[in-house]
């Protein structure tokens, strides 16, 4: 996994000289990073934080993880997969290629407060608390002999419908001043995803933003 190596680059580069940090009143950044459910995916997003107190930002954030699949759906999805493509090449023979892929893309929106930790030279230290939603849709994707099917094979499963969930967070990280207005943080979070099927998401991510 490169993000790991990305993030401990960026401190190495928060310990060399940079322009001075100062307090600002708020910033918008973009953020790519890597989320873990059952399965492990890509996380996109963006968000803004204005300043509250000295030692408290109010902020806001809006995401896609490409895929937060549970472990019972993700478990039960791989079976029914697999008797589907063995049906095809039963049927059609072993030659014609077929593909099967479920996933559950999530849109989320989450608002919270970060609290300011203690600097480390040009490095900033935070901790996070939110709260928000998820929404949920679980999908499918079939391919037989290069033609898509996903009507077809959600016909013959039993999918949940598209759901509405809260979402609760907690997590932390670093962040500097790169050059300028020109803010860059890396960090953990942990995140629940409520309801019936609960899913736990663990992620890594680095954000690009701009201070003001």
């Amino acid at each position: 996994m490169r993000l790991p190596v990305f993030i401990c680059a960026l401190v190495a580069l928060a310990a060399s000289p940079a322009t001075a940090q100062q307090d600002t009143r708020g910033y918008v950044q973009a953020i790519g990073g890597v989320a873990t459910t059952a399965a492990t995916d890509a996380i996109l997003g963006g968000g803004a934080a204005i300043r509250a107190t000295r030692r408290v930002e109010v902020f806001g954030e809006l995401g896609r993880l490409r895929n937060g699949i549970w472990t019972s759906l993700d478990d039960e999805l791989a079976a029914a997969g697999a008797a589907i493509t063995q049906q095809i090449a039963a049927q059609f023979g072993t030659d014609t290629p077929a593909s099967f892929d479920a996933r559950v893309p999530v849109w989320y929106g989450l608002a919270g407060a970060r609290v300011r930790g203690p600097r480390l030279g040009w490095l900033e230290t935070y901790a996070e608390a939110g709260i928000g939603f998820a929404r949920l849709r679980p999908e499918v994707r079939l391919e037989v002999a290069g033609e898509r099917l996903d009507a077809e094979a959600g016909r013959l499963l039993t999918l949940d419908d598209e759901r509405s969930e809260l979402l609760s967070a907690l997590g932390g990280g670093v962040a500097f001043r790169l050059a300028g207005p020109i803010r860059v943080e890396a960090g953990y979070r942990y995140a629940r995803i409520h309801g019936d099927q609960p899913v736990n998401v663990n992620r890594l991510h680095a954000g690009l933003g701009y201070a003001f």
